[in-house]
């Protein structure tokens, strides 16, 4: 396996070349060497994404569209291959909703009690409707047909694109027309 930079027009699109020097014999059963190495293009490919970003997307954006004109960069980007979406974070952004909804009644609880407390103004999670995110999620599953993994953090994101990029590999030797 070697690297190589790739600018794509959506940020963090990983897309897999097989350097080919061998081709499946259908008649003997067996893999041929090619005359010369040729690279190939694979069918999958692994975009990164944020769950802050996917969420500012799917339920806080105004006007409905940025997360339908993010998916369209991101199939124009893979045009004709399947996609995996690596999303980081989401678990935390739904704790993070709970608790500034826990917040929120604490303080109204206080208030009624004659304590001085209040939640925090500021929370911008307590606008956030878990039904808005799964969703977003269930569209990007079955109208768009993206595979989505749901990591927590950015080294379960780095093992899971290790792992998928091993399974990716291994896909023309797992087919057996037997």
């Amino acid at each position: 396996m070697d690297t190589r930079e790739w600018t794509p027009s959506t940020s963090n699109v990983i897309k897999f070349v097989r350097k080919v020097n061998a081709e499946w014999d259908e008649q003997g059963g067996y893999f041929r060497p090619t005359d010369k190495e040729y690279p190939q293009d694979e069918e999958w490919m692994i975009q990164w994404l944020k769950a802050d970003d996917f969420v500012e997307k799917a339920c806080f954006d105004r006007t409905g569209m940025a997360l339908k004109m993010h998916i369209q960069r991101v199939k124009n980007v893979a045009s004709g291959k399947r996609l995996i979406i690596v999303l980081e974070g989401l678990a935390k952004i739904f704790a993070n909703a709970k608790n500034a909804r826990n917040r929120q009644h604490d303080a109204a609880v206080r208030g009624q009690s004659g304590e001085n407390s209040r939640a925090n103004k500021n929370d911008r999670w307590l606008e956030l409707n878990p039904d808005d995110v799964e969703n977003a999620l269930i569209e990007m599953q079955l109208a768009h047909e993206m595979r989505i993994v749901q990591t927590s953090g950015s080294d379960d994101s780095a093992e899971w694109i290790s792992i998928l990029a091993a399974d990716i590999a291994s896909i023309p030797y797992k087919y057996s027309p037997y």
